[in-house]
């Protein structure tokens, strides 16, 4: 499924100016990488994308206003290295 920015209702944050990333996270780390994205509000807005029965990671769809990207490239290194380097990212563009 990919979602339109429309589709990430979080706080303030502005989102028709934003850039649209894809990572991967293995399942057991999903409570761990969702607890860190809640203390960034403001800095990044997510969403799980659907899966498969027996997947073993998780699909996330992040939404990082402009004016935050260097502070989410921060905050996903401080993830990459905490997690082995078992997260995944893909920057992806909107299809309009």
């Amino acid at each position: 499924m990919h979602h339109s920015k429309n589709d990430f209702k979080h706080g303030n944050l502005d989102l028709t100016q934003a850039k649209l990333m894809r990572i991967r996270v293995r399942k057991e780390d999903c409570a761990f990488v969702y607890a860190i994205f809640e203390v960034q509000a403001g800095v990044l807005a997510y969403s799980t994308l659907s899966n498969k029965p027996g997947d073993h990671f998780r699909d996330l769809e992040l939404v990082i206003p402009v004016g935050m990207q260097s502070e989410a490239q921060v905050v996903l290194e401080g993830l990459k290295n905490e997690l082995k380097g078992q997260l995944y990212v893909e920057g992806i563009d909107y299809q309009s």
